[in-house]
């Protein structure tokens, strides 16, 4: 009886220690991140004044993150280029941190799917309602939640531009908006399973023609 009752103890005790060393690794394999401070703020963007750069602190007022935007075709020493007419990138402000632009599902994702990045017909075209390539984007990622939103756009029509006749000139109001969201553990954007972009032609008037292409799988 004494042998039955002192195998079962030491069962017992080997039971509790593996599946606290299972725990332990658990939690040690599971990055965690700084809980952010709210940040919510409108920018006034145009062909003139197209580049904003705000910083998104931690609780403690340390600085984690830096988000960058700009119109396409620009170059910066820093964080390399942007691409078609609007885009944004966040970058960690430590050095040490592997990833790049935590908009990106992965290092090697082509950036024209990055979701950070704003084309004419995902802000006031065929795409503007989509619920992930619309004038609205939402980011969970690193204990908050990101939501970038383009409003009041204005621009000359697309005819007018594919006939030369006006510059493509935009305007349009930026919102950023950071919350706290602890349920958010990703290091990085994830990508999503439909993409949403379209593309102009003049027709047989002259007059310009939108097409729209959702592609699903796009992750």
């Amino acid at each position: 009886m004494r042998r039955t009752n002192l195998f079962f103890k030491i069962s017992l005790a080997l039971c509790i220690n593996l599946t606290l060393l299972l725990v332990s690794a658990s939690s040690q394999g599971k990055k965690t991140w700084p809980a952010v401070s709210p940040l919510r703020a409108v920018f006034s963007i145009s062909t003139d004044q197209p580049h904003v750069e705000t910083i998104i602190f931690s609780k403690e007022g340390r600085g984690l993150y830096s988000l960058r935007c700009h119109q396409g075709d620009y170059m910066d020493e820093f964080d390399s280029d942007y691409d078609h007419m609007y885009h944004c990138k966040m970058l960690p402000l430590d050095r040490k941190d592997e990833l790049f632009d935590l908009f990106s599902p992965y290092d090697t994702w082509n950036k024209a799917r990055t979701r950070a990045l704003f084309r004419r017909e995902q802000v006031n075209g065929g795409c503007k309602n989509h619920r992930y390539y619309g004038s609205k984007r939402v980011f969970l990622m690193r204990n908050m939640k990101v939501t970038l939103e383009v409003t009041n756009f204005r621009s000359p029509s697309v005819t007018d531009i594919l006939k030369g006749k006006k510059k493509p000139y935009f305007s349009f109001q930026l919102l950023v908006d950071v919350k706290p969201a602890p349920e958010a553990d990703q290091s990085h954007a994830e990508p999503v399973s439909e993409l949403c972009f379209g593309s102009y032609e003049l027709n047989k008037k002259g007059v310009a023609v939108e097409t729209i292409n959702v592609i699903k799988g796009s992750e």
